[in-house]
């Protein structure tokens, strides 16, 4: 009957050190804090407030020091053994990369709806003259009358072209030389009409 009871007793020792190891076990495990969208000082100091070492990586996965946190392991609520916690930040480095990114997608999308674009009509008479056909005749013409050298100065002083209905009137300057490989500017007036695969200039002056 001693040895009965003595049996019994060892086993409700056993029995509590169980319970007691079990319970034990339970309370070493902590709640990991949310930290998730909480700025980088605020998430780490929330750890290490509750006992948890940490490691940072931004987009990149370089070690972060600073910007948002984005995502955690374990996840905020979640109770755990671990003591680390692994981070993804939203880092001022992560940020400036995505604003660089964007200013070359806005680049590359302007570039490409230019290049999309049709053109502009370039102005023409009723006879389909227009300005680059007109002084390319003028030019011709200018060579006529200045054959030891002519040089037509439209895009530096030249005035805008006059338009009428059936013609355009061009006035520029121009470097002349004569014979003698003297040179002297003069001021043209170009008068040319029909069209492009026509051009006629029906007055010329050079002064």
């Amino acid at each position: 009957m001693t040895a009965g009871i003595r049996a019994r007793g060892i086993v409700a020792v056993v029995g509590a050190l169980t319970m007691i190891l079990g319970l034990s076990g339970c309370g070493a495990q902590k709640t990991v804090p949310d930290v998730t969208g909480k700025n980088f000082t605020e998430a780490t100091s929330a750890l290490a407030k509750e006992g948890f070492a940490y490691e940072a990586q931004d987009g990149s996965g370089q070690p972060a020091v600073d910007g948002t946190v984005t995502e955690q392991d374990p996840k905020g609520g979640t109770k755990t053994d671990a003591t680390k916690v692994k981070l993804t930040v939203r880092s001022s480095a992560d940020a400036a990369q995505e604003r660089a990114a964007q200013k070359r997608k806005e680049k590359a999308e302007k570039k490409a709806q230019q290049q999309n674009s049709p053109a502009p009509a370039e102005k023409s008479t009723s006879g389909g003259l227009t300005q680059t056909y007109a002084q390319s005749a003028c030019d011709q013409r200018g060579q006529q009358e200045f054959p030891y050298g002519y040089k037509p100065h439209y895009m530096t002083a030249g005035a805008e072209p006059m338009w009428s209905p059936d013609s355009v009137m061009l006035q520029y300057k121009a470097t002349v030389k004569n014979g003698y490989n003297a040179k002297r500017d003069v001021t043209v007036t170009c008068n040319v009409r029909g069209s492009n695969d026509h051009p006629e200039v029906f007055g010329w002056l050079a002064q």
